[in-house]
């Protein structure tokens, strides 16, 4: 079913989106740094002379948009390796996503008539969002408002075929785990309402989506990790699936410091919050003895 393959994408995009008791992720404050000179911002691990240059990735970014990838480029060739979290390819049978009860009735008449207004703007029937369980009708109804805002997004950024491209082999680390979501969307009760109450929020997502993507392009860091758009409600109320991303955010680490420790260079690709969060990827690495670098002490040249 494609509305379910829309809706897995954006599952996986959740990976750089975090929510603790419903607020702004807990985050390390001196590494919240913002890029020195307009373009992406860089983080870098390293062992030695050894080096990891980590990209913080927060924002969908149209293919034909104009960014300062010339560091991207030179780190990707001299190291020609790049680390990152594989796509997921987990299907679902239906019975992991079908209501497993008439939860429209647990709605507010605010929330009900909101509702029928998003499905106005998705051009579906009202019922049909009822056909699945509240917390994967939230993810398909974000995706769709996405996916139809105008004007449309087109064709996205891919750093890993840009990578390829550049003579680099992609090194996989971590991956949502398939059992982990499906028992995320098994979830019931009043939590699995907190994904499908947030995805109908109003904003404009268009302009939102452009305003995330200028702030990654210019290194706006602090831009991107302020407000709504910085974490995901989705991922705090489905438990196996947050699991299953502090689970990526561990083998991130841990590939990052066994490149080093074998001696090799790298470029890795992070979503912002799990790279920055408290517990998360920098900090784990800082835990262990790495030396770690913010845009701010960066050199442009390197």
């Amino acid at each position: 079913m494609k509305a379910v393959l829309i809706a897995l994408a954006l599952t996986l995009g959740a990976s750089s989106a975090w929510a603790q008791d419903g607020n702004q992720p807990a985050l390390v404050d001196a590494l919240v740094v913002n890029a020195r000179t307009p373009g992406p911002a860089w983080w870098s691990v390293s062992k030695g002379d050894k080096k990891v240059w980590v990209l913080g990735i927060g924002a969908p970014v149209p293919a034909d948009a104009k960014w300062d990838g010339r560091a991207f480029e030179r780190r990707v060739k001299a190291s020609r390796q790049l680390i990152l979290v594989p796509p997921s390819k987990t299907r679902f049978e239906k019975n992991t996503i079908k209501a497993d009860r008439k939860w429209l009735d647990e709605l507010t008449e605010a929330e009900r008539a909101r509702l029928a207004e998003v499905a106005t703007q998705t051009g579906r029937k009202l019922e049909f969002y009822t056909l699945f369980r509240p917390n994967f009708a939230g993810l398909l109804i974000n995706s769709e408002l996405q996916a139809r805002a105008k004007p449309k997004m087109g064709k996205l950024l891919d750093l890993s075929v840009r990578a390829r491209r550049l003579g680099a082999r992609l090194v996989p680390a971590g991956g949502l785990d398939a059992q982990g979501m499906k028992a995320s969307f098994q979830v019931g009760g009043k939590d699995s309402l907190i994904c499908l109450r947030w995805a109908m929020r109003s904003r404009d997502a268009a302009a939102l989506r452009d305003q995330r993507a200028q702030a990654w392009m210019r290194g706006d860091v602090r831009t991107l990790l302020v407000g709504p758009a910085a974490y995901d409600p989705c991922v705090q109320a489905m438990a196996a699936m947050q699991a299953s991303l502090e689970n990526n955010e561990g083998a991130l680490a841990n590939t990052i410091a066994a490149t080093l420790d074998r001696g090799d260079g790298a470029v890795a690709l992070v979503g912002l919050v799990p790279l920055l969060r408290e517990g998360g990827v920098l900090d784990q690495l800082r835990k262990r003895g790495y030396l770690i670098e913010t845009p701010a002490q960066m050199d442009d040249e390197d």
